[in-house]
């Protein structure tokens, strides 16, 4: 037999459940400050998320390398859906000239930013500054 909840109790229950659901949730970083692009929580792998990092710097780890890289651009992916779409669209970051790590998963880490895991290529000409692209399609 099944175990009764008074009408109290539910309405209690819910009131807490409802007040716990629209707390704000903190997002940390490795120094433990809040981002200074986020007043609010930003899905991982938003657009606006990384827009205002443009031309900050990222220290990119993984497969045995260590390179500082730039984020110069946050571009839309062709053809354009929506403009400005969270979920669509690459983002290009730039190095010194120097070993080119090949494409793979690497982990980019900036002291306001935080740390994220992504998917990168080398790409553009072999003289000048090395650029890097990742693309983010959640469809």
């Amino acid at each position: 037999m099944a175990e009764q909840i008074s009408r109290r109790t539910f309405v209690r229950g819910g009131a807490v459940a409802l007040t716990l659901s629209a707390a704000p949730v903190l997002i940390t970083t490795t120094t433990g400050r809040l981002p200074r692009a986020a007043a609010a929580p930003q899905a991982p792998w938003g657009r606006s998320r990384f827009t205002p990092f443009v031309g900050a710097t990222f220290r990119m780890t993984g497969g045995g390398e260590d390179v500082n890289v730039v984020l110069t651009d946050v571009r839309e992916l062709s053809p354009v859906r929506r403009p400005g779409d969270e979920d669509r669209y690459s983002l290009l970051f730039a190095a010194a000239r120097g070993r080119v790590p090949a494409d793979g998963i690497r982990r980019f880490r900036n002291e306001d930013f935080g740390q994220i895991d992504m998917f990168v290529s080398p790409t553009g000409q072999r003289t000048g500054p090395v650029n890097y692209q990742v693309i983010i399609n959640r469809l």
